[in-house]
């Protein structure tokens, strides 16, 4: 379990604690690459899942309970210090959204592999992705192929049309737009063959009577 950040009355500096907990997930998240490695994905969801809780509340918006802290320190009230204002050092703040995007990709690649896929929630990962990256191909292209599972396939394409290109043509993603360009006209064959259908019972209808 993460530790808690100090309280306003704690001496310990706010920002070194913060170091101390991003020390300790990326550990959490390189055991998850080495058990990813191995392909064993259920143990390595798990660390990427411990690196997460590590960071969750490193670097809230105004009102964080480091946040509180911080002004504690310095004399201050969180309110003062307006929302949306970064409370850590930018290098620091970048190096956990850093991190975070790299759990919530790599969860996503894990659940891809997983027996029976949670399509919505590997969606949902690859979109705090994007959030921070609207250009990373690896998350467009886990997004687009969730998506395609879950016959989005309007959306699937627009997700990996983008991956496509930024990844130089990449095999895997070329394929599964060939799987979206197939499942498309399936369905309009399909929806032209049970229209038909309806259409012939009608004549028919209409002649017995």
């Amino acid at each position: 379990m993460a530790e808690a950040f100090p309280s306003a009355s704690s001496s310990v500096p706010v920002v070194e604690a913060a170091a101390t907990r991003l020390i300790k997930a990326e550990s959490f998240k390189q055991m998850g690459n080495e058990l990813y490695r191995n392909k064993d994905y259920k143990k390595a969801v798990g660390k990427y899942h411990r690196a997460l809780l590590q960071v969750k509340d490193i670097d809230r918006k105004g009102g964080s309970q480091m946040l509180q802290g911080i002004m504690g320190m310095m004399g201050g009230d969180s309110g003062d210090v307006p929302k949306g204002e970064r409370v850590l050092p930018e290098g620091m703040a970048a190096k956990v959204a850093e991190l975070e995007m790299s759990c919530y990709n790599n969860l996503a690649a894990c659940l891809l592999h997983d027996p029976n896929p949670n399509y919505e929630r590997i969606v949902e990962y690859c979109d705090s992705v994007l959030e921070h990256d609207r250009q990373n191909s690896k998350a467009l292209y886990r997004r687009g192929v969730a998506l395609y599972h879950r016959r989005d396939y309007s959306q699937a394409k627009e997700s990996l049309n983008q991956a496509v290109k930024l990844s130089d043509k990449d095999p895997d993603i070329l394929r599964y737009l060939r799987l979206c360009d197939q499942a498309v006209l399936k369905h309009q064959r399909d929806e032209k063959q049970m229209f038909q259908g309806v259409f012939r019972k009608m004549a028919e209808e209409d002649a017995d009577g």
